[in-house]
């Protein structure tokens, strides 16, 4: 009966996870969505670049306690997030996030 219990609290933490993962992704590409004009296409791929990136985050989260090391991966993994995303949008698109994304940085 334990092991039941166990398996049940299990799913549920899985089911939190992966709803707190869909949120998460849903929230990084409404925001992209919202400053740019994607097309369908563009934001599937954005949106699989997120998964990953949370994916990572997760990976990097559970897998290290030393939280310098952990800051410095995940900022990694936003560069290389940013350089994915650059890489699905057009040339005015691009110009138009970075200039978001630089707005961004000074008003943080």
């Amino acid at each position: 009966m334990a092991c039941l219990g166990c398996s049940l609290i299990g799913l549920i933490n899985l089911g939190l996870h992966w709803e707190e993962r869909t949120a998460f992704v849903e929230n990084i590409t409404w925001e992209l969505q919202s400053q740019l004009t994607l097309s369908k296409s563009q934001t599937q791929k954005i949106m699989e670049i997120n998964y990953e990136f949370y994916d990572a985050i997760s990976d990097v989260q559970q897998q290290s306690t030393e939280h310098d090391i952990v800051d410095e991966q995940i900022n990694l993994l936003i560069v290389d997030k940013n350089k994915k995303i650059m890489s699905v949008l057009n040339e005015d698109q691009q110009r138009e996030w970075l200039k978001g994304y630089v707005q961004r940085l000074h008003t943080k």
